[in-house]
């Protein structure tokens, strides 16, 4: 057939550089599955599919939730994180992803005082004006020990200073974390980096221990009302401990559940962990922890093809509701015909949007606005080959 030609390909792809993208000129505001990484996807919020199990999650109580890589562990975190916020402040949310394998975690607690740190900064940014917080000469102590030591990867607050200053948001959040919430306006980043400026100007104290600053953060939090911290542990997939869930958990749990018994006031600490499943994993969690766990499973399959579903919703603005509206009528519903080529173990949401950016890009690349019988059974053929 002609479309197989590799010339004909060739001039169709470069075309295609020529052309608006496939999703524009479909209407779409963005190309709903250009991210496969969930911490990473400025969309995210606006198609979250979240299974029943996630009900949990929400409540004041800790819970470890189990799921293998792509079965979206990280969309939980952002949900979870989400909800916190918008809570008025009530509950702050401190996000501890690792940078060192577990095995080196000689001190879990300065992973956690850095989140804290972060936390507390963008606490600090969004509710400057309310908080009235520069003012307090107390409270302006403790926050400057607390990021000059342990705002990281930041090098030195003059930086921060500078950013907030010019209004460099992307850098802040690019070196900070997403801060999930509106801009600050042009005159509170202005009076944000003379406060900054001083605390960076000051001779510093000795260095508090990770326990001291941690005690300092949530010190600072109680002071602006927040009632219960939220301690969300991400981003174990891939280190070689975790292949396992019983290495993992011996070297970490004892240290941390100690940490959380001895550490959790002046405010309540709620630990909520998303852990790597592996087949011990179960047996793991039964045997040796009394904390409630869940493991995240996708059985049904309509739940996946609402992964799909949603994000095609959100960026067509609602004018269409699946991919069955771009592809031949023989191939509908065609969220589950992109399902049934994915292996039994690789049915996760990840693996799926995967694949129907496979598609986008297919259409782009043929300059096509639908997908015809021929062109599905091309691609079939490579993923199942």
């Amino acid at each position: 057939m002609i479309e197989t030609d590799p010339e004909v390909r060739a001039v169709a792809k470069a075309m295609s550089r020529t052309r608006r993208p496939w999703w524009e000129r479909r209407g779409w505001r963005y190309n709903p599955f250009e991210h496969l990484d969930a911490a990473r996807d400025p969309h995210l919020l606006e198609y979250l599919v979240v299974p029943k199990v996630g009900e949990i999650l929400l409540k004041h109580q800790p819970v470890l939730l189990i799921a293998p890589p792509g079965g979206g562990k990280t969309t939980l975190r952002r949900y979870v994180e989400q909800h916190a916020l918008q809570t008025g402040g009530m509950i702050a949310p401190v996000t501890v992803i690792p940078s060192h394998p577990p095995a080196r975690w000689t001190n879990i607690v300065r992973f956690a005082t850095e989140a804290l740190a972060r936390r507390v900064f963008w606490q600090a940014v969004h509710h400057f004006r309310t908080l009235g917080w520069a003012e307090q000469p107390t409270v302006r102590e403790r926050l400057g020990r607390l990021w000059l030591y342990y705002l990281k990867p930041v090098p030195h607050l003059d930086i921060v200073a500078q950013w907030l200053g010019e209004g460099q948001w992307p850098a802040l959040e690019a070196l900070l974390g997403t801060a999930y919430t509106p801009h600050p306006s042009a005159a509170t980043l202005q009076a944000l980096q003379r406060v900054v400026e001083t605390m960076a100007r000051t001779t510093p104290s000795p260095a508090p221990s990770p326990e001291e600053a941690w005690q300092d953060g949530l010190a600072i939090l109680r002071e602006w009302d927040v009632e219960t911290v939220w301690l969300l542990l991400d981003g174990l997939d891939g280190f070689p401990e975790t292949t396992r869930l019983s290495t993992l958990w011996s070297i970490w749990k004892p240290a941390l559940l100690r940490w959380l018994e001895t550490l959790a006031t002046p405010l309540p600490v709620v630990l909520k962990a998303f852990l790597p499943w592996t087949p011990d994993g179960e047996v793991v969690l039964t045997a040796y922890t009394d904390l409630p766990w869940r493991r995240l499973r996708w059985n049904d399959p309509g739940d996946l093809a609402e992964v799909i579903r949603a994000r095609v919703r959100a960026a067509s603005n609602g004018l269409m509701d699946s991919l069955d509206a771009v592809v031949d009528a023989s191939l509908r519903p065609f969220e589950m015909r992109l399902l049934e080529t994915l292996p039994s173990e690789q049915r996760l949401p990840r693996y799926l949007v995967e694949r129907a950016g496979e598609v986008l890009s297919c259409l782009e690349e043929s300059g096509r606005e639908f997908l015809p019988l021929h062109a599905w059974e091309r691609l079939h053929a490579q993923w199942t080959k």
